[in-house]
């Protein structure tokens, strides 16, 4: 026999040949959650290496004989008895054992970037606007239980199990909670959308609670959950209707009771200028006199001020000619700022005319 000959009881082993493997670490990528080692036939007293931030996992027709951290072990049967169970001895001096070896990262990932398929549907509970919000940010997360992890997402044909086969895997059952928790948060906010999409923190962590336990059914653990931005698409119809309805509401905020003011004048001197292009001066006048009789609150309110708001009601003026009384009540109107003054000097004119 040559030196060299082989030994027949090699035809023993996976592929018909010995593998020579004597040290047993992990070869795979190193970003990857999880990784099959190639060779599964190992010689007796092999040395396993475990790195930092990972866990191996030794597998024999399905089930997962023992877990090992970080750190340098010698494989015999007098130290890990179970591989006695694993061991084949023939005759010609070869022994060895057969056992698929996994290595699970233990560490945690680098974050992995989800984002919303379509943009969600949402109704501004302030405004009471139909308009869409979209989502988008990232999360990581460590395997918690390796064992559980193996058994229910990865099986026993992978070889290599990366952050994108995660994203992959929980894209639909992550879609479905942020979409509804994101549409429920807006809705029972009561605030406007375009201020609720400032609270992304907030909303990151309502959101994380429920996504923790669908992961946490794997054997994973979600480290860190954020959103890197909520808004409302720069294409939807009613960006700009909200915007500027956010805008107008600021200003009233700003003014205060001024803005109720402001719009009554605004509103008066409108409706003076239409009518008194549709009927002449005096229908201008009638109309100015009919509004103001109709924002009784505001105009008391200027007339209180006027009379110098002194607490004590203004003792009654006697009786005057009802050409007098119409010149002081135009004269209170334009004081008022009810009319222009042009709207004054016109009707002014006309009054001292039928004299």
């Amino acid at each position: 026999m040559g030196i060299f000959r082989k030994n027949p009881n090699e035809v023993n082993y996976q592929g018909g040949k010995k593998h020579w493997v004597d040290v047993i670490k992990n070869t795979g990528p190193a970003d990857q959650l999880l990784f099959r080692q190639g060779e599964e036939d190992f010689n007796t007293n092999s040395t396993l290496i475990v790195m930092p931030g990972e866990k191996a996992l030794f597998v024999n027709r399905g089930v997962i004989e023992a877990q090992f951290s970080e750190g340098t072990y010698k494989l015999s049967t007098q130290n890990y008895p179970f591989i006695s169970r694993l061991k084949n001895a023939f005759s010609g001096g070869i022994s060895a054992f057969h056992c698929v070896v996994y290595f699970v990262r233990d560490a945690h990932t680098a974050e992995i970037l989800w984002g919303t398929d379509t943009p969600i549907q949402v109704r501004d509970p302030f405004y009471h606007i139909q308009t869409h919000v979209q989502a988008r940010g990232a999360y990581k997360v460590s395997i918690e239980n390796p064992p559980l992890f193996l058994r229910k997402l990865v099986g026993s044909i992978r070889q290599y199990t990366g952050p994108e086969d995660l994203d992959r895997f929980f894209a639909s059952e992550f879609q479905q909670h942020i979409r509804s928790r994101i549409s429920s948060c807006i809705l029972e906010s009561g605030q406007d959308v375009l201020t609720v999409c400032t609270r992304q923190a907030e909303l990151a962590d309502q959101i994380r609670e429920p996504l923790a336990e669908v992961m946490k059914a794997y054997g994973l653990c979600l480290e860190s959950f954020t959103i890197a931005a909520l808004e409302i698409p720069e294409d939807d119809p009613n960006r700009k209707a909200l915007e500027q309805a956010m805008a107008q509401n600021v200003t009233m905020n700003m003014m205060g009771d001024n803005w109720d003011k402001q719009k009554n004048y605004e509103m008066m001197g409108k409706a003076l200028d239409q009518m008194g292009k549709n009927a002449g001066p005096l229908a201008g006048f009638q109309t100015g006199v009919s509004l103001g009789a109709s924002l009784a609150g505001t105009t008391s309110q200027i007339f209180d001020k006027t009379l110098g708001n002194l607490g004590t009601a203004p003792q009654k003026a006697p009786e005057e000619d009802e050409m007098t009384a119409k010149l002081k009540k135009l004269k209170s109107f334009l004081s008022a700022g009810l009319i222009s003054q042009e709207q004054y000097d016109a009707k002014v004119k006309e009054l001292l005319s039928d004299l």
